[in-house]
C-alpha cells in the first residue's frame, strides 16, 4: 500500500491493514521463485479437444462450465463444476478408447448433478452438501468429498464400459507437474487460494469477508493448455457466462499462478499449498 494512503486511513484501518499483512505472512507462498525446467507448446489437453471449433482453443470450449449455472449457490460451486467437466472428459477418454461400438452418453452438466444432489439423502452428503443448507450450501470440499464423488463416477463408469479412471490428490507440487499431466493427457484440477484483504491497497476501501479472515478465496479449476510462448496458463473460467467474458478461459503468468496456487487457508482447512487432483483413464 501506498505510504502516504495509508497515513490517510483512520486508525481501525490501519488496524484492518496490520491483520491483512498478518495473514499473508501466514497464508501466501514465500518460497523462492518457481519456474519451469523446460516446455514446448502450445501444450494442450488433447481430450478436452472435444468441439467441431477450427481452432483448439473452440475446440475445446466444448468442455466449459458456469459454475453459477447451479440453481442458487453457484458462486460456491467451484469444485462440482470442475468435477463434472472432469467426469465429461474422462467418459470421452473412455468412449474414444472403445471406438465406434461404444455407443454415446450425454454428458453431465451442473445443474443437473446439484439437483440430484439438493435432497435429505445423507448418503448424497459425502459427494456435497445441498444447497437449502445455510451457510456452506452447494460446497464440495476437494479434500473430504470430491476423492469420494470420484470413486463413485469411477464404479459408475466401470460398469459400464469396464474401464475406468484412477485419481490422485497431492500437494506441494510444481508447475511441471501440471506440464507432465498435459503430456500424458491427464485431466488436472487445480485446488488453490485466491489472495484478499480487508482494505483495499489502492482505494482504502473496506470491506469484511470472512473468507479474508481465512487467507483468502478459496478455489478450483481444470487446467486446459499451457502457452510457452506467453508463458500463460489456461484454466477453465468457471464464471465466464456470469462475468460476460468473451471466452471461457482465465489466462495466468506463472507467477500468478504460483501466488494462487501456493497460497493455502489458515490450518490448511482447503487444500495444503500446490494441490491438484489428477485424473488418469486406463
Amino acid at each position: 500500500m501506498d505510504p502516504d494512503l495509508y497515513a490517510s486511513l483512520p486508525a481501525w484501518k490501519k488496524a484492518f491493514v496490520k491483520m491483512d499483512e498478518a495473514i499473508d505472512r501466514t497464508c501466501a507462498y514465500d518460497g523462492p521463485p518457481i519456474k519451469l525446467t523446460g516446455s514446448d507448446g502450445p501444450l494442450w489437453l488433447p481430450a478436452a479437444l472435444g468441439g467441431s471449433g477450427p481452432t483448439p482453443a473452440s475446440q475445446a470450449e466444448y468442455y466449459a462450465r458456469d459454475q453459477f449455472e447451479t440453481s442458487t449457490t453457484g458462486g460456491v460451486e467451484c469444485v462440482t463444476t470442475s468435477a463434472v467437466i472432469a467426469r465429461n472428459i474422462v467418459k470421452n477418454q473412455i468412449l474414444n478408447k472403445l471406438g465406434s461400438g461404444a455407443g454415446s452418453e450425454p454428458d453431465l452438466e451442473p445443474k443437473d448433478f446439484a439437483n440430484q444432489t439438493n435432497s435429505f439423502n445423507l448418503f448424497n452428503w459425502q459427494y456435497r452438501l445441498p444447497s437449502f443448507l445455510p451457510l456452506v450450501g452447494g460446497f464440495m470440499h476437494p479434500v473430504l468429498q470430491l476423492p469420494h464423488l470420484l470413486d463413485h463416477w469411477g464404479n459408475e463408469l466401470n460398469k459400464k464400459y469396464h474401464l475406468s479412471f484412477s485419481h490422485t490428490l497431492t500437494a506441494h507440487n510444481s508447475p511441471d507437474g501440471l506440464i507432465n499431466n498435459l503430456r500424458n493427457n491427464q485431466v488436472t484440477l487445480v485446488h488453490g487460494v485466491w489472495d484478499k484483504t480487508f482494505v483495499d491497497s489502492s482505494s482504502g476501501s473496506f470491506r469484511f469477508d470472512i473468507a479474508t479472515l481465512l487467507g483468502g478465496t478459496p478455489h478450483t479449476m481444470p487446467l486446459v493448455m499451457y502457452d510457452a510462448s506467453a508463458d500463460h496458463w489456461w484454466f477453465y473460467n468457471l464464471a465466464w457466462k456470469y462475468f460476460h467474458d468473451p471466452d471461457p478461459y482465465l489466462k495466468l503468468t506463472t507467477d500468478q499462478l504460483v501466488a494462487f496456487w501456493g497460497r493455502h487457508y489458515i490450518l490448511n482447512t482447503y487444500t495444503p499449498p500446490f494441490a491438484m487432483t489428477t485424473l488418469i483413464v486406463h
